[in-house]
């Protein structure tokens, strides 16, 4: 086999129920020159089975399998393995249109472009939803941006959205600013994100929905807020000052930006904890972070009802 166009990398937990149909669209892209690289992050269900399964019939696809280690670590299991030209991270519950590898390589080849961002759509059991969380696209010009001016005009519109499964991202590129996903099992998209925009020369844009987000109980989009979560952010937010620190005064006030906005959202969150949590949030928020965080903010972390 040539080397493919797009390597599509896909961390497999417990989707048995979903699983095929997550794959058959990708199996099913106009764009048939593409890898399909399914890691099975130490699954307890049939999810195993399934790709195995799909494997014997689609030489395409390549499972590998790992004790459970998370999504980010499954996702560069895979990605250390991919010889495509791009790149594209995949979830294993949800469903990617017919001609969207094949519109975003078309649009990466004519413009050069490091990086690539679409739209997507939200379903669940009762049909598609009606909002518009993940469109952006059509409040934006089709030109060619860097990464950083990107990044504030999403930030300046209310609308950027972390998913890694938005992008497709020139390989290459990734290979060269060391960018790989960060370990741990929750917010490890913002951290990625970030650091891609903050570095990306060109990035594009296509005003489709190609990606429809399944909605469902106990995945790591629904699982209810803890600590934890917190904790993530906290760390998202060292490994970004520690990347910021060296660059440009244009770099760092962007991640300047990024972090307010992220730390704002976590540290409001923090009211659905017990109080002995809020409280020990607010404390890390005001003796670590008190940079990005507002009176306001600390309040409602202490004093909000659930």
């Amino acid at each position: 086999m040539n080397t493919p166009i797009v390597s599509v990398i896909i961390p497999v937990y417990n989707t048995e129920n979903y699983l095929r149909e997550a794959i058959y669209s990708i199996e099913n892209q106009s764009l048939t020159d593409i890898e399909i690289i399914a890691v099975n992050d130490g699954s307890t269900d049939s999810s195993l089975s399934i790709l195995n399964e799909m494997a014997e019939k689609d030489p395409r696809i390549k499972v590998l399998s790992q004790k459970n280690a998370g999504q980010s670590t499954a996702r560069n299991t895979g990605f250390d393995i991919a010889t495509g030209r791009y790149v594209y991270f995949m979830d294993s519950d949800d469903i990617l249109e017919h001609t969207a590898l094949e519109k975003c390589f078309a649009k990466c080849e004519e413009n050069n472009l490091d990086v690539v961002t679409f739209d997507a759509l939200t379903f669940g059991k009762s049909g598609y939803f009606d909002d518009n969380h993940y469109k952006r696209c059509h409040l934006l010009k089709d030109t060619i941006y860097t990464g950083n001016e990107l990044l504030n005009i999403l930030m300046d519109i209310q609308k950027l959205r972390v998913p890694m499964w938005l992008y497709v991202v020139k390989r290459s590129f990734l290979l060269d600013i060391s960018l790989r996903s960060y370990p741990g099992k929750r917010h490890e998209d913002e951290l990625f994100t970030a650091l891609l925009f903050l570095q990306a020369k060109r990035v594009g844009i296509i005003n489709e929905p190609f990606f429809h987000r399944r909605m469902r109980e106990n995945s790591t989009m629904t699982t209810s807020f803890a600590f934890a979560n917190l904790q993530s952010y906290f760390n998202v937010t060292n490994a970004l000052l520690s990347f910021s620190k060296t660059k440009t005064k244009e770099i760092k006030d962007t991640a300047d930006r990024f972090l307010t906005r992220m730390l704002r959202a976590a540290i409001w969150k923090a009211h659905l904890l017990p109080y002995s949590q809020r409280i020990k949030a607010v404390w890390i928020a005001v003796t670590k972070y008190h940079k990005y965080i507002d009176t306001k903010t600390l309040a409602v972390a202490l004093f909000k009802r659930k």
